[in-house]
């Protein structure tokens, strides 16, 4: 119950220094992300209003909200009650150490955050955690309907936080019949708008993809979208 406070919410997404997993726990491997797409596609954040690190904001909404440290021992209590977050994580790529920088972050803002390991992703359906880590391709084709429709879509089975916002479900039917161009770019950039402002999902990083090729490789071609990389142009 206490995620479907929306200032909890903004003060977790507040709370997350993205730019300090990247660079120095991940050592550059991976890059802040603001939205769910590439920067260098037509759908990434440059067109976007996100949330960016402000640890003092963070503090202000929780203190605005009435949640306060009583008792000095750094996490913030409203009603009696300290705020403390079950963080459920799977066995996957970078997880567990960026959930636990995470964890760390989030203690600076007064937030309690208790990590449960699960071997694998299977604690989305029932619900078991009160916010998550998933690792997910989010433009595999090179078109964002797939993921926005799983991600928002009231009906969507893997809509985990059961998002629904009748705005947005209007424009996701709508994107489904759009035809590609500079509406269907902005009815993107409006839907992940949407979503930022209702502080439903956020976005800790992309991935730096690294190849190594033989000589005798041939047209083998990877760009920050793909997802399939043989090709009727490979060869050996």
């Amino acid at each position: 119950n206490k995620m479907q406070d929306k200032a909890v919410r903004e003060a977790i997404m507040y709370g997350v220094n993205k730019k300090d997993i990247g660079e120095k726990l991940m050592k550059g491997s991976v890059s802040a992300a603001y939205s769910a797409f590439p920067d260098d596609s037509a759908y990434g954040a440059k067109n976007l209003k996100p949330r960016m690190f402000d640890a003092a904001k963070a503090k202000q909404i929780l203190a605005d909200a009435g949640y306060k440290d009583t008792n000095g021992d750094g996490v913030v209590e409203k009603d009696g009650k300290p705020l403390t977050v079950q963080f459920s994580v799977y066995k996957r790529a970078a997880i567990a150490p960026i959930a636990t920088e995470m964890q760390a972050q989030l203690k600076q803002i007064g937030i309690d955050v208790q990590i449960k390991n699960f071997e694998k992703a299977t604690f989305f359906a029932p619900g078991d955690f009160d916010i998550a880590l998933y690792y997910v391709v989010t433009m595999p084709v090179g078109d964002p309907y797939d993921f926005l429709y799983n991600a928002y879509d009231k009906d969507s089975k893997v809509n985990f936080g059961h998002y629904n916002n009748p705005e947005v479900q209007g424009w996701l039917e709508e994107l489904q019949k759009l035809p590609d161009g500079e509406a269907r770019v902005q009815l993107v950039h409006k839907i992940q708008q949407a979503v930022i402002d209702d502080a439903a999902m956020d976005f800790v990083g992309f991935n730096t993809i690294q190849v190594g090729m033989g000589k005798n490789v041939k047209g083998y071609l990877i760009t920050p979208n793909d997802y399939y990389q043989v090709t009727k142009d490979l060869e050996k």
